[in-house]
């Protein structure tokens, strides 16, 4: 049965691609295989246009079918949406495995195009091979992107700096459209996959990837780190069916130089062997600056070459071929780096239309852009947003002789806006670049070729022959079999009598289109006979409808789409059925389709609107109707009339039967058994005496609203507030004259909150002995306190004189305050006094006279000699301290001192004289002193040699020869003598002769 699956298969693909409504890279299905990184998380936006005026359905899901996205677009207001989830921590795709979610289906009611932005960058905290790290754009080719043959490439030949994940950095992602897909690598088949499988593989530059059925492929690096920056590279691959050999990259702001890692470089890759390629490169101005030639030998050579002039922006290459070639370029901001896989340009690539929006980073600010178009007419107008792009950038201007015309703009010419919508009246090859914020992404948004929709073929009577029909109008048309033109094939319908893949290409005015998708084909032996019995139709009360097929075939096999294999297959659904008859010796099939219609109309019902129980309706009745003619109604428990009369609330439920089909409806009603009005309420009680500040919150349950409410006090509404103490009523009635009546009693405190207080003032001026004992009474106890002193305590102690304020609140937070003053003394105790000296040396006629004041008189008084009077008198030379205290004992001391003449004089009969106190024999000890003259002498030792010393210079003067004893006698402190002594030294020739009265004073 190989041939039975081979034409299964292909016709699962006609079927899937039968909804692909073709227009350029607008299509209404998009198939995009996986990038390295995940798609399903917040690193991921997807921007969506159409040229269809109205309003476009469009779903993505997961390439499994799971649901993502279901948005709408319509012409000129592109959708930007992105997926949910923080990047960080979400692990890459590994290589080398069959993943069955990592895909992404685009399916829209009207051709919509698709721009998948990576926009990672430094903004989350990922990386390498573990999770997303990029800023990448990829555009999907529509149609165009699906093949069954890829040469595979990256934008530069040289790996440094790409990777770091494994030994092949560059990474392929590959993804089936149909089941038993094999995918071959270089002639090997690496992995086979089904509808929404992906592989990811590493590959060599210049590989070749074939597939048994139509895939999708996006190649890249997980990071690319030229010039040491880190970022994630990826875009969509066309297959080689859709390559052309004109090609024109432009450079951008990368890093300038030839180094062979810089990122401004593009590699070209044959697709056939003996390949020869001319590089024409052009300044920023259109002028040819210089021209390349390479011979690439095989399919598979490639060669890389860096845009223009290796350094400026706008300058750059047109890269022409002999024959098709892949054209992989990078674009790049400094080191930050995107990859495209560059569109031909020529008389059938290009687009009318183009939308996109601006672009934006992870965290939702805009990004820096510039753009160019190129256009092959001299003079037809490009508008931006509706104006005209030349009068608001530069004009355009020929690059060479190429017949092209470039128009650049960026950012700030266009004035930022959030989309792009660039349209002309001919083909316009557009690339928007952008680059600058720690971000690079590059996007071509142009159709490669507008390819016709794939063929569709059907068995045409003769054993092994299919005819297959391409899309009408576009004739003459071209034929293929395996990617290979067949000559002569150029009706729109073509008979093939070989398997193989078969594709084919249309004339349109801009001339011949490439090929379309390919549809495989495998052909088939003796057509077996078929005959059918038409099909009765389902009811509700015929649920089962058995279909018939026969064959006069001889051992012919019968299959009901692969789920029943006998002659006969009972179906409960309606819809088109297949049946498969295949004879046993070529397994040569014919297919018959029956059709199993369905009258399962349920006939209407309705139940009449009602009223619901409640106090004035103790039971209800209820009418079931329909517009169906013929209709039995049944209640359930025996009552199949129309009416059904209830006592209880619940569900009612009645079921009307169509007597023609045997359907049948119910319809449902709800009796609501209103409970009575229930009234219940929380209050808050008035909290301060005599104030209105209670409140009622009433609860009404049971009834039916709305309500009406009256007080006893004459409010009208459900609740009361700031209300007095009393006794209040409410009566709440329904919308069903149902009422009920409660009944509250709102209490205060017994009286109001009151302050009284017990002062003590201060005795002594200055001291801190006050205190206000404070008596509070009414309110609400505990009560708190703020005195005006920051105390909190009831009562003060110890407190200095002043006022003193206190504010008290209750437990109810109802306040009192009060004010206090503390007095004092006005002045503190004080004395002054007048002292009376001794008058003679030894005498007792001294005396103090005090003055108090201050304080609170009467005082009393207390002597150091122990006097008790004001004033003391008669008293000897000395200090005198005397305590005063006043009526409150209030006390201070006063301190004088009395004093009296010297003890000692005398009389000199000489110029010079000396002075004389000394004990025994020893040191003497100074204690008079005598001037005259301003000479100063003093007696420093005695015994038999008496000296003189001039004090001020330590100056000898004289020696003595003796010395007078002197003694004192018992009960005599005071001893006076008279006598002369003889110095026995010369002074200056002269004899000091001193004599004279003394008088003495013995120290003990």
């Amino acid at each position: 049965m190989k041939s039975l699956i081979a034409i299964r298969t292909v016709l699962i693909l006609v079927c899937l691609l039968s909804v692909l409504t073709v227009s350029a890279q607008y299509t209404s299905q998009h198939f995009i295989a996986p990038s390295p990184w995940v798609y399903w998380t917040g690193a991921y936006e997807i921007v969506l246009s159409t040229e269809f005026a109205g309003v476009v359905n469009v779903t993505v899901t997961k390439s499994d079918g799971t649901p993502m996205v279901s948005t709408t677009v319509s012409q000129g207001n592109p959708t930007a949406f992105r997926f949910t989830g923080n990047p960080a921590g979400v692990l890459n795709h590994p290589i080398n495995t069959v993943l069955n979610d990592a895909g992404m289906f685009v399916t829209a009611n009207e051709p919509v195009a698709v721009n998948v932005r990576n926009v990672t960058s430094d903004q989350v905290a990922v990386g390498n091979c573990i999770d997303s790290k990029g800023n990448s754009s990829l555009t999907s080719f529509g149609n165009e992107g699906l093949g069954i043959t890829f040469r595979l490439g990256y934008y530069r030949s040289d790996y440094n700096g790409v990777g770091f994940c494994y030994a092949l950095p560059v990474v392929n992602c590959v993804m089936a459209t149909a089941n038993n897909t094999d995918i071959i690598l270089n002639g090997a088949v690496i992995t086979t996959l089904n509808t929404g499988q992906s592989y990811i593989f590493l590959a060599p530059m210049g590989s070749l990837l074939e597939a048994s059925a139509p895939v999708v492929l996006n190649s890249g690096a997980y990071v690319d780190s030229p010039q040491g920056c880190g970022d994630g590279v990826v875009d969509q691959v066309a297959p080689t069916s859709v390559l052309d050999t004109a090609y024109f990259v432009v450079r951008g702001l990368g890093t300038a130089g030839t180094a062979t890692d810089l990122p401004e470089q593009t590699t070209v890759v044959a697709t056939k062997a003996a390949t020869n390629v001319r590089v024409d490169r052009y300044d920023a101005t259109g002028v040819l600056i210089g021209t390349n030639n390479y011979l690439l030998p095989n399919a598979g050579s490639f060669v890389s070459f860096h845009h223009g002039d290796a350094a400026t922006q706008y300058t750059c290459s047109h890269i022409v071929g002999d024959k098709p070639i892949a054209v992989y370029a990078g674009s790049a901001v400094s080191c930050e780096v995107d990859m495209s896989f560059v569109p031909p340009v020529g008389p059938c690539a290009g687009s009318f239309r183009v939308e996109t929006t601006n672009f934006q980073t992870y965290l939702n600010t805009a990004l820096p852009y510039n753009g160019y178009v190129l256009i092959e007419d001299p003079t037809a107008v490009v508008f931006m947003n509706g104006v005209d792009l030349e009068s608001i950038t530069a004009p355009r201007f020929q690059i060479g002789n190429t017949g092209y015309y470039m128009i650049r703009f960026n950012d700030a010419q266009i004035g930022f806006p959030a989309n792009m919508i660039i349209n002309s009246s001919v083909r316009m090859n557009i690339s928007i670049v952008q680059q600058g914020g720690g971000f690079s992404m590059s996007a071509f948004f142009s159709s490669f070729n507008q390819i016709l929709e794939p063929p569709v073929f059907a068995p045409n009577g003769n054993c092994g022959e299919v005819t297959f029909t391409a899309e009408p109008g576009y004739a003459p048309y071209q034929w293929f079999l395996n990617e290979v033109a067949i000559p002569g094939a150029t009706a729109q319908t073509y008979t093939a009598t070989d398997s193989g893949f078969y594709s084919v290409a249309g004339t349109r005015p801009c001339g011949l289109t490439k090929p379309s998708i390919p549809v495989f084909y495998n052909d088939s032996a003796t057509i077996p006979e078929l005959t059918t019995l038409p099909a009765d139709t389902l009811k509700c009360s015929v649920t089962s409808v058995t279909l018939t097929a026969s064959s006069t075939t001889v051992g012919a096999t019968y299959s009901w789409g692969g789920t029943n294999t006998n002659p006969t297959f009972s179906v409960t659904a309606p819809g088109t059925y297949y049946v498969t008859v295949t004879e046993p010796i070529n397994n040569c099939e014919i297919i018959d389709t029956l059709v199993v219609a369905q009258d399962t109309i349920a006939p209407n019902v309705t139940i009449n609107p009602h009223n619901n129980l409640d106090c004035n309706n103790a039971s209800i009745n209820l009418t079931a109707a329909s517009t169906t003619l013929g209709v039995g109604f049944n209640w359930g428990g025996g009552n199949v009339s129309n009416t059904q009369n209830v006592t209880l609330a619940g569900t009612y439920t009645v079921t009307a039967t169509d007597g023609n089909n045997g359907c049948t409806a119910t319809a449902s009603t709800t009796v609501v058994a209103i409970p009575p009005v229930s009234l219940s309420e929380t209050h808050i009680d008035v909290a301060c005496f005599g104030a209105s500040t209670a409140s009622i919150d009433v609860t009404v349950l049971g009834g039916q609203a709305p309500f009406t409410y009256l007080w006893s006090n004459a409010a009208v509404t459900e609740d009361l507030a700031n209300i007095a103490a009393g006794t209040y009523t409410l009566t709440v009635t329904d919308n069903n004259t149902c009422t009920d009546t409660i009944q509250i009693i709102i209490t205060e405190p017994l009286a109001a909150l009151t302050l009284d207080t017990t002062t003590t003032n201060i005795l002594c001026f200055g001291a801190a002995t006050g205190a206000i004992d404070l008596i509070p009474a009414g309110g609400t106890a505990p009560y708190t306190y703020a005195w005006s002193n920051a105390a909190v305590t009831e009562d003060l102690n110890n407190v200095v004189a002043g006022p003193y304020d206190v504010l008290v609140t209750d437990a109810n937070s109802c306040t009192a305050s009060l004010s206090a003053t503390l007095t004092e003394p006005a002045t503190a105790v004080s004395a002054t006094s007048v002292v009376t000296d001794v008058n003679c040396f030894g005498g007792s006629d001294g005396g103090i006279d005090l003055t108090p004041a201050g304080g609170t008189s009467p005082y009393t008084f207390l002597w150091s000699n122990a006097a008790v009077t004001e004033d003391i008198a008669g008293v000897v030379a000395d200090n005198y301290t005397v305590t005063i205290t006043d009526a409150n004992g209030c006390s201070i001391t006063h301190t004088k001192t009395i004093v009296e003449p010297t003890d000692l004089t005398m009389a000199l009969s000489f110029a010079h004289y000396g002075c004389l106190f000394w004990r025994g024999h020893g040191c003497s000890k100074l204690n008079r002193w005598w001037w005259h003259n301003r000479l100063q002498l003093c007696l420093e030792q005695c015994g038999n040699n008496p000296r003189y010393i001039k004090p001020d210079s330590g100056q000898l003067l004289a020696y003595g020869y003796r010395c007078q004893r002197m003694y004192r006698q018992r009960n005599h402190p005071n001893y006076r003598t008279r006598g002369c002594s003889y110095v026995g030294h010369h002074y200056h020739q002269h004899t000091v002769l001193w004599c004279g009265y003394w008088r003495y004073r013995f120290d003990t």
